[in-house]
């Protein structure tokens, strides 16, 4: 059924990669509201995406400063976890 749908995009990917870990992984969601504003936060409550995360954050930062180039921080996306 999941294939025959209209609106198959990368969000439902997602979804659906999160439903699959539920079954396998104890993460916890939780809801909060911030100015009025829901927000929806994911704690893996898991070391296995340490690492990703905190490479993902600088590399952010850094295209966000301008020490990368917005090809050079898709390139890195791209050949993760392989770094040059």
């Amino acid at each position: 059924m999941y294939l025959n749908m209209d609106d198959h995009t990368e969000a439902l990917d997602f979804v659906f990669t999160l439903l699959g870990w539920d079954r396998t992984t104890d993460f916890i969601i939780k809801k909060e509201t911030i100015d009025k504003e829901n927000h929806y936060l994911i704690d893996l409550n898991t070391n296995l995406f340490d690492d990703f995360l905190e490479a993902w954050i600088q590399k952010k930062v850094d295209l966000k400063n301008g020490k990368i180039s917005n090809d050079e921080y898709i390139e890195w996306t791209i050949n993760y976890p392989t770094e040059k």
